[in-house]
């Protein structure tokens, strides 16, 4: 995971972003296909209404896609051009309207997470269920957690930092 050490500054931006990459992105992404080979797997989970197990069947596919694309995005066209910029010494390394749309996907990330949680009634479990349930509940409450950890560094940390390099 990323490591804090004094203040963040231009030199190590490049480390930031690939740390996000390598911390988040990738086990983010692990935990979303986890669950979602299993919901694919299992139309009927008996701990579930059918409406629920529908319901989180395609909430998670939403959310899965909206996390793949928004990774894409960062690690393909925002990350390599605030490399760049950075090392032009540039003043503003990301564009306002682009982080409008970067915090606009956060707020339909974590809505979608909220309503898997509100649908698995706060990832409590019950001694009664199978274990594989149980796994993919804990799991989703830690897929939200990597999440919720991500947005976070992001939007108090990164993005602070390239709308205005100078502050920090």
């Amino acid at each position: 995971m990323l490591t804090q050490k004094g203040a963040i500054t231009i030199n190590n931006i490049e480390t930031i972003c690939d740390d996000i990459v390598s911390s988040y992105h990738t086990p983010i992404m692990a935990a979303c296909k986890s669950v979602s080979a299993f919901l694919q797997s299992n139309f009927v989970i008996k701990d579930l209404s059918p409406e629920n197990t529908e319901l989180l069947q395609l909430l998670h596919q939403k959310l899965e896609d909206e996390l793949s694309h928004l990774f894409l995005k960062e690690s393909g066209i925002i990350f390599p051009s605030v490399k760049t910029k950075a090392a032009q010494h540039v003043g503003s390394l990301l564009a306002s309207s682009v982080l409008d749309l970067v915090l606009q996907t956060h707020t339909r990330i974590l809505q979608l997470l909220q309503k898997e949680r509100q649908i698995l009634n706060n990832y409590v479990t019950s001694y009664k269920w199978e274990a594989p349930w149980i796994n993919i509940v804990n799991e989703l409450f830690h897929l939200e957690t990597m999440v919720q950890r991500y947005v976070h560094l992001e939007q108090s940390k990164l993005y602070p930092l390239l709308i205005n390099p100078d502050l920090h």
